[in-house]
């Protein structure tokens, strides 16, 4: 009986340790999960390496299924061609939330309606949906997501969140954010400068403005923010004292609105525009960017770099970003270059008289639609400068 009650006993330990380590598993494997939102978890990990001073992001985004039954999801498409599945889609629609805050770079994007069936996908219980990648350089998305990827301004460390809204084949919306996982921009794990501020006070008698960053957050004198009004007009909010957690600047109005106030209003967010000259500045040379030739295609071109925010003609000059950054360059700048691309359908003669050119476009092709055929034409030497956004 002695040895049966001890087998008892010990059969009961191993049991509670099983039960135990069951258990933390699961918490683990939750703790990588968001907040469940209608039976549905969204989930999200970053390997971030540096090697040579670049930094290389692998992404991966899974959904996971936590209901009891299977859940149908429709990838709302705006335009045809790309996403042709739902993997695709869900690449090109997921966003980020870091902190600090950094506001995404946005452009204006355009393409022929979509008449094509979205793309879909159905998650079965307990099952997941998953998509990853990798990019690098200062994006985590290396793809042409122009409205959905941050630009990391300063080396440090950022904690990062995926967010998404979500559809369902009922027309359900299920908004989505993800667990939190840390990014190491330039390989370090310091508090990187933050980015974005709140208009706290006004001085409309000394046209200043207090700002809710200071020295904590790695603001200096001369940092330079922006605040949108009404486009293309805003305000530009130069820093000429620091405290510890806010700072005061001075405001100028940008634009041709004369209606707008001078100020810019209370609790207004303000983008970091350009960093001061006591910030780190990193001389580089531009001789490392990756030469584009005329004679190439719009398609080729976007394997060499990602268009700018802000607004250009397609058929002008195009701002773009390159992809593959110089290890080492001027904090809160990126190496750009302005391209010029000629229709591939259109004839030398049009394409040489403006007003046949303009004409065609109006009639032949439409003002804002471009072509990956597209041929380049000129292309400018590269230079340094923020990321512009919308």
């Amino acid at each position: 009986m002695r040895i049966t009650r001890y087998a008892v006993i010990g059969g009961g330990m191993i049991i509670v340790v099983l039960s135990l380590g069951m258990q933390s598993r699961s918490v683990v494997e939750s703790s990588l999960l968001g907040p469940e939102v209608s039976g549905l978890r969204m989930g999200l990990r970053i390997i971030t390496r540096n090697i040579e001073g670049k930094d290389t992001y692998d992404v991966r985004v899974c959904i996971r299924n936590t209901s009891s039954r299977s859940i149908t999801l429709v990838g709302r498409a705006w335009y045809e061609g790309k996403p042709n599945n739902y993997a695709e889609w869900l690449k090109a629609e997921v966003c980020f939330v870091t902190f600090p805050e950094i506001l995404p770079q946005g452009a204006q994007t355009a393409g022929p309606a979509r008449t094509s069936p979205n793309p879909q996908t159905t998650i079965s219980p307990g099952e997941e949906f998953t998509v990853s990648w990798s990019s690098h350089g200062r994006y985590l998305k290396r793809e042409d997501y122009y409205n959905t990827t941050p630009y990391f301004p300063s080396d440090g460390l950022y904690g990062v969140r995926a967010r998404i809204s979500l559809q369902t084949s009922e027309g359900r919306e299920i908004p989505l954010y993800s667990n939190e996982d840390v990014v190491s921009v330039g390989g370090s794990v310091a508090l990187p400068k933050h980015g974005v501020a709140y208009v706290l006070h006004r001085d409309e008698e000394k046209q200043q403005v207090i700002l809710s960053l200071g020295s904590h957050h790695r603001i200096v004198k001369g940092d330079r923010f922006h605040i949108k009004g009404r486009f293309p007009s805003g305000w530009i909010l130069t820093v000429t004292e620091v405290y510890p957690h806010s700072s005061l600047a001075t405001v100028k109005r940008t634009g041709d609105d004369k209606d707008m106030e001078p100020l810019p209003p209370a609790n207004s967010k303000a983008q970091l525009w350009e960093f001061g000259s006591d910030s780190a500045v990193r001389e580089s040379s531009v001789e490392d960017a990756k030469p584009m030739q005329v004679g190439m295609t719009r398609r080729e071109v976007r394997t060499l770099c990602r268009i700018d925010g802000g607004i250009s003609s397609p058929f002008r000059e195009e701002r773009y970003i390159l992809n593959d950054q110089p290890a080492k360059g001027p904090e809160g700048k990126v190496l750009k270059v302005k391209v010029a691309f000629k229709p591939a359908d259109v004839s030398e003669e049009v394409y040489r008289d403006p007003n046949k050119f303009r004409k065609w476009l109006l009639e032949e092709r439409r003002p804002g639609y471009d072509s990956p055929d597209d041929i380049v034409v000129s292309v400018s030497p590269s230079y340094w400068e923020r990321p512009y956004s919308d």
